[in-house]
Protein backbone atom coordinates (compact mmCIF):
# COMPACT_ATOMS: atom_id res chain seq x y z
CA UNK A 1 0.00 0.00 0.00
CA UNK A 2 1.47 3.39 -0.93
CA UNK A 3 2.34 5.68 1.97
CA UNK A 4 -0.26 8.34 0.96
CA UNK A 5 -3.06 5.75 0.92
CA UNK A 6 -1.94 4.35 4.28
CA UNK A 7 -1.81 7.80 5.90
CA UNK A 8 -5.26 8.68 4.47
CA UNK A 9 -6.72 5.39 5.75
CA UNK A 10 -5.30 5.98 9.25
CA UNK A 11 -6.59 9.57 9.28
CA UNK A 12 -10.04 8.50 8.10
CA UNK A 13 -10.21 5.80 10.78
CA UNK A 14 -9.17 8.34 13.40
CA UNK A 15 -11.85 10.82 12.31
CA UNK A 16 -14.51 8.09 12.33
CA UNK A 17 -13.44 6.96 15.82
CA UNK A 18 -13.50 10.56 17.10
CA UNK A 19 -16.97 11.12 15.61
CA UNK A 20 -18.20 7.87 17.22
CA UNK A 21 -16.93 9.05 20.62
CA UNK A 22 -18.26 12.63 20.24
CA UNK A 23 -20.13 13.87 23.32
CA UNK A 24 -23.65 14.97 22.37
CA UNK A 25 -24.96 15.75 25.87
CA UNK A 26 -24.06 15.36 29.53
CA UNK A 27 -26.68 14.31 32.09
CA UNK A 28 -25.68 14.48 35.75
CA UNK A 29 -22.04 14.19 34.72
CA UNK A 30 -22.69 11.19 32.46
CA UNK A 31 -21.77 11.68 28.81
CA UNK A 32 -24.07 10.70 25.97
CA UNK A 33 -21.93 9.89 22.95
CA UNK A 34 -22.62 9.08 19.34
CA UNK A 35 -21.77 5.47 20.19
CA UNK A 36 -24.57 5.45 22.78
CA UNK A 37 -27.07 6.72 20.21
CA UNK A 38 -25.93 4.13 17.65
CA UNK A 39 -26.28 1.38 20.28
CA UNK A 40 -29.85 2.50 21.01
CA UNK A 41 -30.99 3.33 17.49
CA UNK A 42 -29.00 0.79 15.47
CA UNK A 43 -27.75 3.55 13.17
CA UNK A 44 -26.37 7.08 13.29
CA UNK A 45 -29.28 9.50 12.90
CA UNK A 46 -28.74 13.01 11.55
CA UNK A 47 -30.52 16.37 11.77
CA UNK A 48 -33.86 16.37 13.60
CA UNK A 49 -33.72 12.59 14.02
CA UNK A 50 -30.45 12.99 15.93
CA UNK A 51 -31.95 15.71 18.17
CA UNK A 52 -34.94 13.49 18.92
CA UNK A 53 -32.67 10.52 19.64
CA UNK A 54 -30.59 12.63 22.05
CA UNK A 55 -33.79 13.82 23.81
CA UNK A 56 -34.98 10.21 24.18
CA UNK A 57 -31.57 9.23 25.50
CA UNK A 58 -31.59 12.07 28.03
CA UNK A 59 -34.96 10.78 29.27
CA UNK A 60 -33.51 7.26 29.50
CA UNK A 61 -30.58 8.53 31.56
CA UNK A 62 -32.95 10.40 33.88
CA UNK A 63 -35.20 7.36 34.38
CA UNK A 64 -32.20 5.09 34.94
CA UNK A 65 -30.84 7.50 37.55
CA UNK A 66 -34.25 7.55 39.24
CA UNK A 67 -34.29 3.73 39.27
CA UNK A 68 -30.80 3.60 40.79
CA UNK A 69 -31.86 6.13 43.43
CA UNK A 70 -34.73 3.79 44.40
CA UNK A 71 -32.28 0.91 44.75
CA UNK A 72 -33.22 -0.98 41.61
CA UNK A 73 -30.34 -2.99 40.18
CA UNK A 74 -29.68 -5.38 37.33
CA UNK A 75 -28.22 -8.74 38.31
CA UNK A 76 -25.17 -9.59 36.16
CA UNK A 77 -26.76 -12.89 35.08
CA UNK A 78 -29.83 -11.05 33.73
CA UNK A 79 -27.64 -8.59 31.84
CA UNK A 80 -25.54 -11.43 30.41
CA UNK A 81 -28.68 -13.29 29.27
CA UNK A 82 -30.13 -10.14 27.70
CA UNK A 83 -26.86 -9.49 25.87
CA UNK A 84 -26.71 -13.07 24.62
CA UNK A 85 -30.29 -12.89 23.29
CA UNK A 86 -29.71 -9.51 21.62
CA UNK A 87 -26.47 -10.72 20.08
CA UNK A 88 -28.22 -13.82 18.74
CA UNK A 89 -31.19 -11.81 17.39
CA UNK A 90 -29.28 -8.91 15.81
CA UNK A 91 -25.89 -10.41 15.15
CA UNK A 92 -22.55 -8.68 15.48
CA UNK A 93 -23.32 -6.07 12.79
CA UNK A 94 -25.86 -4.26 15.02
CA UNK A 95 -23.55 -4.26 18.00
CA UNK A 96 -20.98 -1.82 16.65
CA UNK A 97 -19.78 -0.66 20.08
CA UNK A 98 -20.01 -3.48 22.58
CA UNK A 99 -19.50 -1.30 25.68
CA UNK A 100 -22.13 1.23 24.57
CA UNK A 101 -24.61 -1.54 23.82
CA UNK A 102 -24.04 -3.16 27.23
CA UNK A 103 -24.66 0.22 28.92
CA UNK A 104 -27.83 0.65 26.84
CA UNK A 105 -29.05 -2.85 27.69
CA UNK A 106 -28.30 -2.35 31.39
CA UNK A 107 -30.33 0.88 31.42
CA UNK A 108 -33.17 -0.74 29.47
CA UNK A 109 -33.47 -3.57 31.99
CA UNK A 110 -33.06 -1.13 34.89
CA UNK A 111 -35.88 1.10 33.61
CA UNK A 112 -38.17 -1.89 32.97
CA UNK A 113 -37.58 -3.20 36.50
CA UNK A 114 -38.27 0.27 37.91
CA UNK A 115 -41.53 0.46 35.97
CA UNK A 116 -42.52 -3.02 37.19
CA UNK A 117 -41.80 -2.14 40.82
CA UNK A 118 -42.91 1.50 41.07
CA UNK A 119 -45.16 2.49 38.16
CA UNK A 120 -47.26 -0.54 37.15
CA UNK A 121 -48.54 -1.30 40.67
CA UNK A 122 -50.08 2.19 40.79
CA UNK A 123 -52.00 1.55 37.56
CA UNK A 124 -54.97 -0.37 38.87
CA UNK A 125 -58.08 1.44 37.61
CA UNK A 126 -61.44 0.67 39.14
CA UNK A 127 -64.59 0.21 37.09
CA UNK A 128 -65.68 3.83 37.59
CA UNK A 129 -62.35 5.15 36.29
CA UNK A 130 -62.62 3.00 33.17
CA UNK A 131 -66.25 4.04 32.67
CA UNK A 132 -65.27 7.72 32.88
CA UNK A 133 -62.40 7.14 30.43
CA UNK A 134 -64.75 5.32 28.04
CA UNK A 135 -67.30 8.15 28.09
CA UNK A 136 -64.62 10.86 27.76
CA UNK A 137 -63.02 9.06 24.81
CA UNK A 138 -66.13 7.47 23.27
CA UNK A 139 -65.20 8.70 19.78
CA UNK A 140 -62.20 6.34 19.84
CA UNK A 141 -64.43 3.35 20.49
CA UNK A 142 -67.83 4.07 18.97
CA UNK A 143 -68.92 5.14 15.49
CA UNK A 144 -71.45 7.53 17.04
CA UNK A 145 -70.53 8.91 20.47
CA UNK A 146 -73.45 9.50 22.86
CA UNK A 147 -74.92 12.99 23.03
CA UNK A 148 -75.24 12.79 26.81
CA UNK A 149 -71.73 12.60 28.29
CA UNK A 150 -73.13 11.63 31.68
CA UNK A 151 -74.75 8.48 30.27
CA UNK A 152 -73.41 5.21 31.58
CA UNK A 153 -72.18 3.14 28.66
CA UNK A 154 -72.05 -0.61 28.85
CA UNK A 155 -68.47 -1.82 28.65
CA UNK A 156 -69.04 -4.99 26.68
CA UNK A 157 -66.25 -6.86 24.98
CA UNK A 158 -64.49 -5.92 22.78
CA UNK A 159 -64.67 -2.47 24.38
CA UNK A 160 -63.64 -3.66 27.85
CA UNK A 161 -60.18 -4.77 26.81
CA UNK A 162 -59.64 -1.96 24.35
CA UNK A 163 -60.63 0.64 26.96
CA UNK A 164 -58.36 -0.92 29.56
CA UNK A 165 -55.44 -1.16 27.12
CA UNK A 166 -55.78 2.45 25.93
CA UNK A 167 -56.26 3.75 29.44
CA UNK A 168 -53.19 1.94 30.74
CA UNK A 169 -51.08 3.02 27.77
CA UNK A 170 -52.03 6.70 28.17
CA UNK A 171 -51.70 6.61 31.95
CA UNK A 172 -48.30 4.92 31.69
CA UNK A 173 -47.06 7.59 29.26
CA UNK A 174 -48.36 10.31 31.59
CA UNK A 175 -46.71 8.79 34.66
CA UNK A 176 -43.40 8.34 32.86
CA UNK A 177 -43.54 11.94 31.67
CA UNK A 178 -44.09 13.00 35.30
CA UNK A 179 -41.12 10.88 36.41
CA UNK A 180 -38.91 12.44 33.74
CA UNK A 181 -40.07 15.95 34.70
CA UNK A 182 -39.23 15.34 38.37
CA UNK A 183 -35.84 13.88 37.46
CA UNK A 184 -35.15 16.70 34.98
CA UNK A 185 -35.87 19.35 37.63
CA UNK A 186 -33.04 18.09 39.82
CA UNK A 187 -30.65 17.06 37.03
CA UNK A 188 -27.81 18.92 35.40
CA UNK A 189 -28.11 18.66 31.64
Amino acid sequence: MPLKTFVLAVMTAGVAAAAHAATLAVVNGEKITTADIVAAEGKTPTGDALNQAVDRFIERKLLAARARAEGVDVPPALLARGYELAHRAWGPNRLTDDAAFRRYLNEEILIRKYMDQYIFPQLNPDEETLQRYFVDHAAKFLKKPPADRTARLALFPPYQYDVLYRYLREEMARRLAEEVAVARASATI
